[in-house]
């Protein structure tokens, strides 16, 4: 036995190459024992008996060492062929395609497979074979899966930053210059640019994971986020066209107000040709701001800017209108003193408040048409009369002093008869 092992490095036999070399020994052994015992009988064959027993004890022996002997070359390669497809799978770069890394994978399967069959296979029977077949596959199966999750992880790692970078590319191309407004135009050519920028990034970068199941689901996360980037960019476009727009509002409602101002219109003033003088001013302030907005009149800070605009225009000429009041009232400041004077000695004669106010203002007509307010026109001298109405203090008490169930009650039928052109006074 000792030969049979020298002449394969004590490595392990194959079982029936083993089982043929005792049988050959064992018959040889007997042949030797016979010559040697010829003639004695009895003793022969005892001593054969006893000779079959040792060797077939020493074969058992044997047989054991040689199993335990297959058994750890067995292990041996596959641990060896185990670390062979691990070397092999290390030289690939990752990340790489999973189809790629699986073509890899299989070339080393069939490599090692191909390598263990060779070295181990005619030491085992076809069930041990399949045993450690079986655990062969298993444990290049553990070695594939090890590099599938790396892979997997590289490649989301690699999408992510994919993603991330394209992003960045999207905000370097969608800035607004100088934090000047840009126009609807110039918006969708901006976002179109950084779009196409932040999508040739993700294409050149996620080159490696082209193909994979999670690509898609990335490439919807990029357009998610490039949407999101939009929505920021035009939500700060339309704040900064807001604020473009507030400004120049306060810009024309100033220069509305310097040119219908004391020093350009002096007051008083026929109405019409007030009126007149403020809508020239208000057409004026209207075109200069259609025109220092018209890139922006899509956004809805346009319409709203016009409507600021209008409104404080609107309050200028509210204010320049009763200044004009207030201008025509000091004109005729002396004949409603008369006329207050004049109340105040005849209003005992009347008791409710809407007699008393007509009275007011009949004799206040009165006085002021003695004079150069007789020729100003009549909404004009009413609104004289109600300015004054409202700014006398003793007039006011008068009125109030009238203030009652009783008044309102008499003062309505009054206001009926007076509606028919009943003198109630």
């Amino acid at each position: 036995m000792a030969v049979l092992y020298k002449g394969r490095d004590n490595g392990p036999i194959i079982p029936q190459e083993l089982e043929d070399w005792h049988n050959q020994m064992y018959n040889k052994s007997l042949d030797l024992l016979q010559h040697l015992l010829f003639g004695l009988g009895d003793s022969v064959e005892v001593a054969s008996l006893d000779l079959g027993r040792e060797i077939r004890s020493k074969f058992d022996k044997t047989l054991e060492i040689n199993d335990k002997k297959i058994k750890l070359r067995c292990t041996e390669w596959q641990r060896r062929l185990e670390l062979e497809a691990e070397e092999r799978l290390e030289g690939v770069q990752l990340p790489t395609r999973s189809s790629l890394l699986e073509e890899e994978f299989v070339a080393v399967e069939t490599s090692c497979i191909s390598s263990f069959q060779q070295e181990v296979g005619k030491l085992l029977g076809k069930k041990a074979y399949r045993k450690y077949m079986e655990q062969l596959k298993s444990s290049l199966q553990n070695v594939h899966d090890k590099f599938a999750l790396r892979n997997t992880r590289m490649l989301e790692d690699l999408l992510d930053q994919a993603v991330q970078n394209a992003i960045d590319g999207f905000r370097e191309k969608a800035v607004i210059p100088d934090k000047s407004p840009l126009s609807p135009g110039a918006v969708v050519r901006q976002v179109a640019e950084a779009t196409l920028t932040a999508t040739k990034i993700f294409s050149a970068e996620a080159k490696a994971a082209e193909g994979e199941k999670m690509y898609e689901p990335y490439q919807a996360v990029l357009q998610t986020r490039m949407s999101e980037e939009q929505e920021r960019f035009e939500e700060a476009n339309s704040e900064l066209v807001r604020l473009f727009c507030l400004s120049k509002v306060r810009e024309l409602v100033d220069e509305f107000r310097s040119s219908t101002g004391s020093t350009e219109i002096i007051l008083p003033i026929n109405s019409t040709e007030l009126e007149m003088r403020l809508k020239q001013s208000w057409l004026r302030v209207e075109a200069q701001y259609r025109d220092a907005e018209d890139d922006y009149s899509l956004f809805t800070a346009y319409d709203d800017g016009m409507k600021t605009l209008q409104e404080r225009v609107e309050e200028v000429y509210k204010q320049r209108r009763q200044e004009n009041v207030e201008a025509f009232a000091r004109e005729v400041d002396a004949p409603l003193k008369t006329a207050r004077d004049i109340i105040k000695l005849s209003a005992d004669k009347y008791d409710t408040v809407f007699s008393v106010t007509q009275y007011i203002r009949q004799v206040c007509l009165l006085q002021l048409n003695q004079g150069q307010p007789k020729y100003w026109h009549q909404e004009l001298k009413a609104s004289i009369i109600d300015h004054f109405i409202q700014s006398e203090k003793d007039i006011q008490r008068i009125i109030q002093s009238r203030q009652g169930w009783w008044s309102a009650v008499v003062g309505f039928f009054q206001w009926l008869l007076w509606i028919f052109r009943i003198d109630v006074l």
